[in-house]
């Protein structure tokens, strides 16, 4: 058959390059779109519950806390901002956490877009980093510093203006990809240096799957599999956390090994318990370890690089920049992981402590040891003579009917806190005390994150108290009946009256 001719006159379209394995363009904007949303669900969350965490009328109201904080350290002028970095020192207590939790919102979501995101990116980690200065205990969690320290380095790969002029640099690639191999492969190693018994024997996810801080409703499902079947499942996780996470510096076919195991790991926690945005974080900054050509094998749209490429200087002073953080965290390993008779030098460990408030290089080593028990403490109220009644918590596992819900990608900061406050005495948690003290005087931001509003809607009890109970699975499946059993193991908090919180406030008037 004769090759028809083109008309004189037509033009022809080249045909679009196949995405080279350098290119990476496509994965920056996928990037930058997922980290945004991610960041975005984090405030989001925060924020329908920063009142009654730090709210002027919360458990720990942050004007007592900064100040007291401050006072106690006598931290004065630019001291108490570099011990204390947040913008609360100047913003409003009324007003002031809702504020930063809308304002890092909308900053996420511009990340999201990719216009404009590297100041967008700074915005977003101010505001996160404010929130996690003066939210103690409650944004505590290695997931709320690891989102401060990805916030940052990725600027390093993101536009200033409404569109790219250059490719990102490739030290902003090995940036998060170092952020990654930390966060992954020391999370195997404590596992192991920790001394912990049932990781040595790969026991540990029969335990896990019901003592996690807040099951899903998967997991007490995965409870009752056969022991042989979450020891597998520990046994590819030191596989995937001690082995197949090197494949970040093996090259393009072990970068997406690493990915697709990391990846994989990271459903099966999600799938099985409720952990916020930790696993959404994860996965993408796992995306850090793909190149366009990896987009293109799956369908994705894949743009076109800038044609500008980046001058030397500028590649100079990405890498300088990348190389800051990178040899901070290298310098704390021997101090967080190594023997007590290794450790950094001295200068160099104060220069590390005085970047430490600011989160942009932090510890990870996640699920150290097992816990296979699980004590929590129960709130009860009583209302003039009456009896002492039991109010559940949300999230927690109080109802012992109730199936365990779906929190995440929400995380309800309580009840996270209330699982560890299990773990040890109301002495260690004097933020408990408060509690007690916000609900013997109905404040209704704190009333809003217990579970049984019904009986906090009228007047606020006259006494309230705390027990420590010990839950566990119900050996009986039957939906029908109750799917976790208990045992008092006694006193946790004593009782505290409203008269007793009335006198307390007088006095220090």
């Amino acid at each position: 058959m004769a090759t028809p001719r083109k008309k004189a006159g037509t033009k022809t379209r080249p045909a679009a390059p196949a995405p080279s394995g350098s290119t990476a363009e496509g994965v920056r904007r996928l990037y930058l779109a997922a980290l945004g949303l991610t960041a975005a669900v984090a405030f989001a969350s925060l924020a329908v519950q920063i009142d009654g965490l730090i709210g002027v009328h919360g458990i720990l109201p942050v004007q007592h806390t900064l100040h007291a904080e401050a006072a106690a350290r006598g931290w004065t002028g630019v001291q108490k901002w570099l011990h204390l970095p947040t913008l609360m020192w100047i913003l409003p207590w009324s007003w002031g956490p809702a504020l930063l939790c809308a304002v890092g919102f909308f900053a996420s979501l511009a990340v999201a877009t990719g216009r404009y995101a590297a100041p967008a990116l700074l915005v977003a980690y101010l505001s996160y980093l404010s929130l996690c200065t003066v939210g103690s205990p409650f944004l505590d969690f290695q997931w709320d510093a690891l989102l401060c320290e990805v916030l940052v380095a990725s600027v390093l790969v993101a536009p200033w203006g409404a569109n790219p002029r250059h490719p990102a640099p490739a030290a902003g690639w090995w940036l998060l990809r170092w952020i990654l191999f930390r966060l992954v492969f020391f999370g195997g190693l404590v596992k192991l240096t920790s001394g912990d018994a049932t990781w040595r024997d790969l026991s540990a996810l029969g335990f896990h799957f019901w003592t996690q801080p807040l099951p899903n409703p998967v997991s007490l499902w995965a409870a009752t599999l056969p022991a042989w079947v979450g020891m597998i499942g520990v046994a590819l996780t030191f596989v995937v956390e001690l082995v197949l996470v090197f494949g970040v510096f093996a090259g393009r076919i072990g970068r997406r090994v690493a990915f697709g195991s990391i990846a994989l790991l990271m459903a099966g926690l999600a799938a099985t318990g409720n952990y916020g945005f930790f696993q959404l974080l994860t996965v993408v900054l796992a995306l850090s370890m793909l190149d366009d050509a990896d987009l293109a094998r799956v369908r994705l749209r894949v743009p076109a690089p800038p044609t500008a490429a980046m001058t030397q200087p500028k590649v100079v002073a990405a890498w300088a920049l990348a190389a800051l953080p990178m040899a901070a965290s290298l310098a704390w390993i021997p101090a967080w992981y190594g023997p007590r008779s290794v450790h950094s030098p001295a200068p160099v460990l104060d220069a590390l402590r005085r970047e430490a408030p600011f989160q942009v290089v932090n510890r990870y080593g996640l699920f150290a040891t097992m816990t296979t028990s699980r004590p929590l403490p129960m709130l009860e109220a009583k209302w003039g003579d009456g009896d002492w009644v039991e109010l559940t918590w949300r999230w927690q596992t109080s109802d012992l009917g109730a199936r365990p819900a779906q929190a995440a990608p929400h995380m309800p900061r309580l009840d996270w806190q209330l699982w560890f406050a299990g773990l040890s005495t109301c002495d260690d948690n004097p933020w408990l005390v408060r509690l007690e003290d916000a609900v013997l005087r109905g404040d209704k931001p704190v009333d809003a994150l217990i579970g049984d509003m019904r009986l906090l809607t009228g007047a606020p009890p006259d006494a309230v108290r705390l027990t420590l109970v010990d839950v566990r699975p119900a050996s009986n499946a039957d939906p029908s009946r109750a799917r976790w059993t208990r045992t008092v193991v006694g006193a946790y908090c004593p009782a505290r009256t409203r008269a007793e919180v009335v006198d307390a406030a007088a006095e220090t008037r």
